[in-house]
């Protein structure tokens, strides 16, 4: 071994035996007055870690009634979003119903303003398609016949014609 070691040996050895003496003292002294001071030292760390247990049992409690009502509140909250949100449908739906029968009963009124006009302008094209069939049919008669027809008997021809 090297120098340094043999010295630093003896001192390891006499602390270690230092400390073995004091543990006998320790254990020597068991007076009732020294285990009372134990058992009050054990006694005093049971206490804070039994206290310590219990504010952690009150602070769980304490979380999960927080956690309870967060979920309640959490849930109402969504049953009116819903609520909300189904009376929100349910008011556009029956505007757009509204909107649609307006739209719908104007187009209506056009149509019908349109069927008007159109009966109007066939009824005024008829009378002018017959006087130019009239006009045709005498020119056609008179052309065949060399004599102009009575106007009379072509407009009974066309009209007789313009039935069918």
């Amino acid at each position: 071994m090297a120098p340094v070691d043999d010295e630093i040996m003896p001192l390891r050895l006499a602390r270690d035996r230092l400390r073995y003496r004091r543990v006998e003292q320790i254990v020597a002294l068991g007076s009732a007055q020294r285990r009372a001071q134990i058992g009050g030292i054990f006694q005093a760390r049971r206490q804070h870690i039994d206290d310590d247990l219990a504010e952690a049992q009150r602070l769980r409690e304490q979380a999960d009634a927080s956690l309870a009502s967060y979920e309640k509140a959490l849930a109402e909250g969504r049953n009116q979003a819903q609520v909300i949100a189904s009376e929100t449908h349910a008011r556009l739906a029956a505007e757009a119903e509204e909107r649609r029968k307006k739209l719908e009963a104007a187009l209506n009124a056009k149509l019908a303003e349109a069927e008007k006009a159109i009966a109007a302008t066939k009824t005024s094209a008829m009378g002018n398609v017959r006087g130019i069939a009239a006009g045709a049919a005498a020119a056609i008669v008179e052309r065949l016949i060399g004599r102009a027809p009575a106007e009379a008997s072509v407009a009974a021809a066309v009209d007789d014609a313009l039935k069918r």
